[in-house]
């Protein structure tokens, strides 16, 4: 009878263990995801405002003053984005955004009409960081754009 009753608590205590541990697992799994959710939303920000930043450079017609006049406000929220990229993402993925900036400021002080492809280079660079970052090194999904 005594083996009965200590069969019956240890499988209660078992239980018991099981659930916290299962709780404490899935706790760590939900904050994993919570991170990546934030250098996934970090790091597109970041993109989207490069592409913006590059595109009105290019298409700029200089009616008023060249990027270059306002070099400072150019850069709207940037050098913002780049912070949280600094508070989320591994230190090789930042420096490569910080390279990103440096370029984008070169190009933008030439009015944008000095040669882009360093400023495309380090843009290069700094996605496959993140994508080594992020976890989607696949080389499928890495060379969708010359897929087309």
């Amino acid at each position: 009878m005594g083996n009965v009753v200590l069969g019956g608590v240890l499988a209660v205590l078992a239980g018991i263990v099981g659930h916290f541990v299962a709780h404490l697992l899935q706790s760590k799994r939900d904050q994993r995801a919570r991170q990546v959710e934030q250098r996934s939303a970090a790091h597109l920000a970041f993109a989207r405002a490069v592409k913006e930043l590059r595109e009105a450079v290019e298409d700029s017609d200089y009616t008023r003053e060249p990027p270059s006049a306002y070099d400072h406000r150019v850069f709207g929220e940037l050098p913002i984005l780049l912070m949280t990229i600094e508070m989320f993402a591994l230190p090789a993925t930042f420096r490569a955004a910080e390279t990103v900036m440096d370029r984008l400021k070169e190009w933008v002080r030439t009015d944008g009409k000095a040669d882009s492809a360093p400023v495309s280079a380090a843009f290069d660079a700094y996605m496959g960081q993140v994508r080594k970052e992020l976890g989607l090194n696949d080389p499928a999904r890495r060379n969708w754009r010359s897929a087309r």
